[in-house]
């Protein structure tokens, strides 16, 4: 069963990066922004405060729940806090620059799509010659994933069986109860 509500799994040209539920921003993009003179986004820091990460010291993307924040040490004006989940996805004159956008490096493509069926979101970028995935949000386990290769508990067909079983199991109950039986 899964052990967390959310996570992030990163990997880079098919290879896993990502080592543990919080894997240290130095160990996954090469640099950490602790000691940096300047803060992303103003106070917010991406070091410790998310799952995971890709890209590199120019361009960093971090991995928390359903958001993603986007660092460019290049475009100061760049550095975006995305909050998937909060709009529905039908909005798209809004959200299509984050779906399917080019970052300020021509080299730099990112696309984000929800998962269907599921509640997290895939994040996949070409970034200077390695290509990066990301699955993060709701259900992704890393130690589940390491042990079944299965991304997310939450969405497998035994646990929405189970979840079925147990909610007609205690609305049985409870019109017992209701009922003095």
């Amino acid at each position: 069963m899964a052990m967390v509500d959310y996570g992030a799994i990163a990997w880079k040209d098919g290879k896993l990066i990502s080592t543990d539920m919080f894997t240290p921003m130095e160990d996954m993009v090469g640099w950490s922004d602790i000691n940096e003179s300047k803060s992303v986004g103003s106070n917010l820091t991406l070091a410790g405060n998310c799952f995971g990460y890709i890209g590199d010291k120019d361009f960093t993307i971090g991995f928390y729940k359903n958001v993603m924040r986007i660092y460019s040490s290049v475009d100061e004006n760049y550095n975006e806090t995305i909050y998937f989940g909060s709009e529905p996805f039908k909005k798209w004159s809004y959200w299509k620059k984050w779906y399917f956008f080019t970052s300020v490096y021509d080299d730099a493509e990112v696309i984000v799509r929800p998962r269907k069926f599921h509640d997290y979101y895939i994040c996949k970028m070409d970034y200077r010659g390695h290509k990066y995935k990301v699955a993060f949000g709701y259900g992704v386990d890393l130690k589940y994933y390491k042990k079944t290769h299965i991304i997310d508990y939450y969405g497998t067909p035994w646990f929405k069986i189970g979840s079925l079983c147990r909610d007609i199991k205690y609305k049985f109950e409870d019109w017992k109860w209701s009922k003095g039986l």
